[in-house]
């Protein structure tokens, strides 16, 4: 009798243990490299449209361990599910902030889509690459779209 007793608390205390446990893990961010997200009526993307200077598209990154990171971010472009030359469009990188969490925008943008001279661009927190001419026949063939 005094053996059914001490079972029955022990038998609580060991639940109470394990879900205690279970419950207090806490989300980190040690295991993610980065969060992108669509960035909904950005001020960018409105002001590319008023001044009709093409295409951009505008994201929020926030990298949770930007001072061990380092961030390549490039646009491929695809024709009938196979890649496009020149592979990758346009790209950039850089890394090893001197924060340790880095927030801002993230983004592509194209200058003159339907003129002679067409222009891509990519940009992030701090760095950006310069527009850089590409092939007009590429929009031609490759009937560009997001």
């Amino acid at each position: 009798m005094y053996r059914k007793l001490y079972v029955f608390p022990l038998l609580i205390i060991a639940i109470i243990l394990v879900l205690n446990t279970g419950c207090s893990i806490k989300n980190s961010d040690n295991n993610k490299i980065a969060y992108i997200s669509s960035n909904a009526d950005s001020e960018y993307e409105n002001t590319f449209k008023e001044l009709q200077l093409g295409i951009l598209f505008d994201f929020d990154l926030r990298l949770p361990n930007a001072d061990k990171s380092w961030v390549d971010i490039w646009v491929e472009g695809y024709s009938n599910g196979k890649a496009v030359e020149p592979f990758p469009l346009t790209q950039l990188s850089y890394g090893l902030s001197p924060k340790k969490v880095e927030e801002g925008k993230m983004g592509f943008g194209i200058i003159n889509p339907n003129s002679k001279e067409t222009q891509f661009f990519l940009y992030s927190s701090g760095v950006r690459t310069s527009p850089h001419s590409i092939d007009n026949n590429f929009f031609a063939e490759s009937a560009i779209s997001s």
